[in-house]
């Protein structure tokens, strides 16, 4: 939280504002993950793969190009949900709710 509010340039009144927990954040950052889905992965990947098996490929060519881009900061997207504590089942329904897409 501290690195977060650090880069915000906000305290923590400032987020209790606006989220009314941590778990409220987390669940904003994967409702736009999720909005954000579709045109940034689903789309490009439909628009240069016919084959549904090869769309997946595609899917995970992208995923691995950016992953790459970012020279693997920020680690691995997939896994990083993989680690979200299981108690917080909205989160874990949002995650189904990618993968789905």
């Amino acid at each position: 939280m501290a690195e977060i509010l650090e880069r915000a340039k906000a305290n923590s009144g400032s987020f209790y504002h606006f989220f009314d927990s941590k778990e409220a954040l987390l669940l904003a950052v994967l409702d736009a993950y999720l909005e954000g889905l579709d045109a940034a992965v689903i789309q490009p990947a439909f628009a240069r793969c016919h084959d549904p098996i090869d769309r997946v490929f595609c899917d995970f060519g992208r995923l691995r190009e950016r992953v790459l881009a970012t020279g693997c900061r920020y680690g691995c997207p997939l896994a990083a949900r993989a680690r979200i504590d299981p108690e917080i089942l909205p989160a874990h329904q949002r995650i189904a709710a990618n993968f789905r897409n």
